[in-house]
């Protein structure tokens, strides 16, 4: 059986004021459990980072109430707390004059007595963390020097070395390239399932959570949550229902978003090769134009020798890359636009 090692019950989160309370969600029933990676997705807005912080205990709740390893989170200390629960924000943390091993080893703070002395088993752990992120040939390195990929590496480590069962991270991929995003979700999922801890992002990167991810947390439009594994959550439409927007789509066959093309043309296409084919509907319909079965038109385009055979009225030409097919396309297609 797979432990709960944090559990919300009938939590409202948003922020109170002189004007009265800004809720963002009501009534959240959530559990996480050990060994599972977690994201928690929502558009710009929705509470994410409320949501957060709010069980990390970094801000207070509005009703409800939040239940580490079935401990009321409003029971225990700051010490406490620390050691049950990392937390890796998106605040910039100072780092001039500090060393990679430095930053780790504020995660053994909880853990030390009040001078905050690193005995000879909390050095091992800060030299653990630091290999579990394949940084351990950074140790001396100085903060300042690191990448940004190396840097959050550097801040997992330190969540990690805490040694607590829960670790939440707000936007850990947040400014960094392709390369290291998809990285840090691999680390991450990677750290859930062999350090069996609960990990639990929020995260804008919607496509790599829900390659990489074992549960969503999917916040909607009337302030709840709703939970799944990322492909009931594309079967049963709820990503669409959350994110749909005049201008984007979601795929349920790819599960992925893809931007919305105003088509203002079809034209014939012919072509036996499933990828070729793809790219060049693809291409076209960025210009508006759909390619469709339709021996009918007029307008077509063939694929066949390696080549794409275009007629387009009276205009044939016959082209070896998709650039160039394209621009043949636009241009004739206007100047027939423009003759109308």
């Amino acid at each position: 059986m797979i432990d709960i090692v944090l559990e919300t019950k009938a939590l409202s989160i948003g922020y109170r004021s002189s004007k009265g309370d800004k809720v963002l969600g009501k009534s959240l029933n959530l559990k996480l459990r050990k060994g599972s990676f977690v994201g928690l997705l929502g558009p710009n807005g929705s509470g994410k980072s409320t949501l957060i912080r709010s069980i990390s205990g970094l801000l207070d709740s509005l009703a409800g109430e939040v239940f580490i390893n079935n401990i009321s989170l409003k029971k225990l200390s700051r010490t406490q707390k620390a050691r049950m629960i990392s937390v890796v924000l998106t605040d910039k943390v100072s780092s001039m004059g500090l060393s990679v091993f430095d930053m780790v080893s504020y995660g053994r703070f909880p853990h030390t007595n009040w001078l905050g002395k690193l005995t000879e088993n909390d050095i091992a752990i800060v030299e653990e963390s630091l290999k579990l992120v394949d940084m351990e040939g950074f140790a001396n390195r100085m903060l300042h020097t690191l990448s940004d990929g190396e840097r959050q590496r550097v801040m997992i480590a330190k969540a990690l070395a805490q040694k607590s069962d829960i670790v939440i991270l707000d936007e850990p991929t947040a400014h960094l390239d392709l390369i290291n995003r998809v990285e840090i979700m691999k680390l991450l999922q990677k750290l859930a399932h062999e350090q069996h801890q609960a990990i639990l992002i929020s995260t804008h990167e919607l496509d790599l959570a829900m390659q990489s991810t074992d549960e969503l947390w999917l916040m909607t439009k009337n302030k709840s949550i709703t939970v799944g594994a990322p492909e009931d959550l594309i079967l049963n439409h709820a990503m669409q229902d959350v994110f749909a927007q005049s201008a984007v789509d979601f795929d349920h066959i790819t599960g992925m978003f893809k931007m919305k093309h105003a088509i203002n043309e079809q034209m014939h296409f012919e072509c036996n090769q499933a990828q070729i084919a793809l790219w060049t509907r693809k291409a076209l319909e960025k210009i508006g134009v759909a390619l469709v079965e339709d021996i009918q038109n007029k307008n077509k385009i063939i694929y066949k020798s390696d080549v794409w055979h275009v007629e387009i009225g009276a205009k044939h030409g016959q082209f070896s890359n998709l650039a160039a097919l394209v621009n043949f396309v636009k241009v004739e297609l206007e100047k027939k636009s423009l003759s109308k």
